[in-house]
C-alpha cells in the first residue's frame, strides 16, 4: 500500500468507478451505488494507506490545525452535497422514485460540481495536516482525475441524464462561484420543492 504504484492504480480506479456509476443508463440501476461505493472505499484505502506510510515534514502548529479543520470541513461538506442533500432533494421532487432529478438548489446553486470544490478543501488541508511529499503528489493526483471526471460528466454525462442540464448550464457556474449564484444557494439553502413539482 506504501508503494506510489499501488496508490496510483486505487486513485484512478475509484474516480473510474466514479464515472461508470454516472454512466446513462447504468445510473438507473440500483447496483451502481455499490459501484460509488466501491469507488470510495478503493479511495479511502489509497487515503489511509498514503497517510500511514509519508513522513510529515515539520510544520508550525497554526498550520497542521488549519490544516486539520479544513480536511474535515471539506469531507463533511462532500459528504452533505453528495450524500444527504442530493437524495433528500431527491426525496422531496420526486415522490414515487419513477425518475431522475437534477437537482439545482442549495449547493447545487452555487456551483454545478460542488463535489469538486469540497474535495480541493479537502485535499488542501490534507497537505497541510500531512506534510509530506507522497500525501502533496496524491492530492495533485486526485485533483487532476477529479477535472477530468467532472468535465466528462458536464459534457457528455449529465446532458443525457438530465434534459434541462443545458438550462442549468446555463445559470449556474462550472465550478468557481460567483455572487450571484452566492445568493441563489443561499435563498435555496432550506428550499424544497413540493413534491412531485419539476
Amino acid at each position: 500500500m506504501c508503494t506510489g504504484w499501488t496508490v496510483g492504480i486505487l486513485s484512478v480506479l475509484g474516480f473510474a468507478l466514479w464515472l461508470v456509476a454516472d454512466l446513462p443508463p447504468l445510473s438507473r440501476r440500483s447496483w451502481t451505488w455499490g459501484v460509488g461505493t466501491f469507488g470510495g472505499l478503493l479511495l479511502a484505502a489509497a487515503f489511509t494507506g498514503t497517510t500511514r506510510c509519508a513522513q510529515p515534514r515539520p510544520l508550525a502548529w497554526g498550520w497542521r490545525a488549519l490544516g486539520g479543520f479544513l480536511l474535515v470541513v471539506g469531507m463533511g461538506l462532500l459528504i452533505y452535497s453528495v450524500f444527504v442533500e442530493i437524495p433528500l432533494r431527491q426525496r422531496h421532487r420526486n415522490l414515487n422514485g419513477s425518475r431522475e432529478v437534477l437537482i439545482t438548489e442549495g449547493t447545487y446553486a452555487l456551483c454545478r460540481h460542488p463535489g469538486a470544490l469540497w474535495l480541493a478543501l479537502f485535499l488542501v488541508g490534507w497537505a497541510l495536516w500531512w506534510p509530506a511529499g507522497q500525501v502533496v503528489m496524491v492530492a495533485l493526483l486526485w485533483g487532476l482525475l477529479e477535472w477530468v471526471l467532472i468535465t466528462v460528466q458536464d459534457r457528455w454525462i449529465f446532458p443525457q441524464r438530465f434534459p434541462e442540464y443545458n438550462r442549468y448550464r446555463e445559470r449556474t457556474p462550472f465550478l468557481i462561484p460567483t455572487r450571484q449564484s452566492l445568493r441563489a444557494a443561499w435563498a435555496s439553502r432550506w428550499s424544497h420543492p413540493r413534491r412531485g413539482s419539476r
